[in-house]
């Protein structure tokens, strides 16, 4: 019999953790590649341009986002607590970990973290206002539209 809880710890995983079988003393040799931990997906973002003036506040919604679990917080605790709660993940279970957003140069605070929804705020600017400069300028010409990138880290590495 195989039982596997609905809560994984995120904490610490890769999103190809190495699977070990046990059956009383007996251990597998470890394998990659035989389980596979979804990546956090976005499916929308706003607003989707932003005004490099300041702070912003940046809405996500997606799939596999996890639940919040923090350095030093108890795993079942949490665990129980989303089970009491009635609320499903997507998918057969549910991770938890803290998670991160940067937004080119910026790291966006998180302020709400639910499954499928962020709520982060960008406190400084996200990318440069000018290209380097080139021979015999003192400053370079302003940029005016640059596309940044956007990535998400889910505890110990499950990033996108």
């Amino acid at each position: 019999e195989c039982k596997m809880s609905q809560c994984i710890d995120a904490r610490a995983l890769q999103s190809r953790p190495q699977l070990l079988l046990q059956l009383g003393e007996l251990f597998s040799n470890p394998r990659l590649g035989l389980l596979e931990l979804p990546l956090p997906e976005v499916l929308s973002h706003s607003p989707e341009v932003l005004f490099d003036t300041g702070a912003a506040t940046l809405f996500i919604s997606g799939r596999y986002l996890g639940m919040p679990l923090g350095p030093g917080e108890d795993f079942e605790a949490a665990c129980e607590a989303w089970l009491a709660s009635g609320i499903r993940g997507v998918g057969a279970f549910q991770m938890f970990a803290d998670i991160q957003v940067r937004l080119g140069f910026a790291e966006c605070e998180i302020s709400e973290h639910m499954e499928s929804r962020i709520v982060c705020n960008i406190p400084s600017r996200v990318r440069a206002s000018r290209r380097p400069p080139r021979a015999g300028e003192v400053e370079g010409e302003l940029l005016a539209r640059v596309s940044v990138a956007m990535s998400i880290t889910l505890g110990g590495g499950v990033s996108t």
